[in-house]
């Protein structure tokens, strides 16, 4: 052993907090790593960065009320905030559902209800919801994807 000692720290964006916390600074987030240190050492980090994208203008259509939009920002938070972040803004851990494309969206009931992605880590909430309330919430969902595309496009 050439007697060198080492520190290490876990830093940057990361760990079960994120699951409720949203990506800070200016639409640039740091992915979480463990860094290592030797005891003199000189070298320097270099810095990393991850630039979110903007968030597409949903192509899927669904026809739903104010009413049913509302309704789906509350059963969203009781639901589905604790993983897909608040206002349907993710940390970056698991999908963030304003980027959900129209395939997924054509099997949105299927995903929520059925399970069909369990093996990814979504569970079912077929005990929890109903059709109906899925579909306020998938409102909801395409409602803050229109809301955060138009202030992405309003920034460039």
């Amino acid at each position: 052993m050439n007697r060198t000692q080492y520190v290490a720290v876990m830093a940057g964006w990361g760990g079960p907090t994120t699951l409720a916390n949203r990506p800070i600074g200016k639409g640039k987030i740091g992915p979480g790593r463990l860094v290592v240190f030797s005891i003199g050492g000189t070298a320097t980090l270099k810095p990393v960065e991850q630039t979110v994208r903007p968030v597409p203008m949903p192509t899927f259509k669904l026809s739903v009320s104010n009413r049913e939009i509302d309704e789906g920002s509350n059963l969203f938070a009781t639901f589905c905030s604790r993983c897909h972040g608040g206002d349907v803004v993710s940390s970056g851990l698991v999908p963030d559902l304003r980027y959900t494309n129209a395939s997924m969206h054509q099997m949105f009931q299927q995903v929520v209800l059925s399970g069909a992605l369990r093996q990814f880590g979504m569970p079912s909430f077929s005990e929890d919801l109903t059709s109906p309330q899925v579909r306020s919430i998938e409102g909801y969902i395409l409602n803050r994807a229109q809301e955060s595309a138009q202030a992405d496009a309003a920034k460039h």
